[in-house]
């Protein structure tokens, strides 16, 4: 009885188990490749560093969760970050209620550091912000806003 009770468990355990595998998955949904010219911080956490060259920062997710990113370095690096999804058309780029004519990374300097802060994509009514590390966000009325043309390529 207890052997057919943990074989009847253990197999509802791995059928579960089973179906969550597929929701898991993720897949590119879009590429940006962007030339940096110095190191880009990512995030609260500033050891976090895109290298300077061309970088290309793959959107990766499922069909709700399109906020993950994978950098691929010209060193062979990779690295993985979060950014918050926002509505293009609420934030004036380049007009309120129109979508972004071009795709572009958007850097804050503060202090001599290029901080990654948000990615336009052209002809899309989602961008990516991504979290300053708080005493950029206090200084980010100081800063100097660093605005770099990127090309955006669906994967194949």
């Amino acid at each position: 009885m207890r052997v057919k009770l943990f074989l009847g468990l253990a197999m509802v355990i791995a059928a579960c188990l089973l179906l969550q595998i597929p929701a898991a998955a993720q897949h590119s949904i879009l590429k940006v490749r962007v030339n940096f010219e110095n190191p880009v911080y990512v995030g609260n956490d500033t050891q976090q560093v895109i290298p300077p060259g061309t970088n290309i920062l793959e959107i990766v997710g499922d069909q709700t969760d399109r906020n993950v990113f994978h950098v691929k370095t010209p060193d062979g690096k990779n690295l993985s970050f979060t950014a918050s999804a926002f509505d293009t058309r609420k934030n004036a780029q380049p007009t309120a209620g129109e979508l972004p004519t071009k795709t572009q990374v958007i850097l804050e300097n503060v202090n001599g550091k290029n901080y990654l802060h948000r990615i336009w994509i052209h002809g899309v009514n989602r961008g990516f912000e991504f979290t300053l590390p708080q005493d950029v966000q206090s200084s980010v009325s100081d800063s100097t806003q660093v605005v770099l043309d990127a090309q955006a390529t669906e994967p194949r």
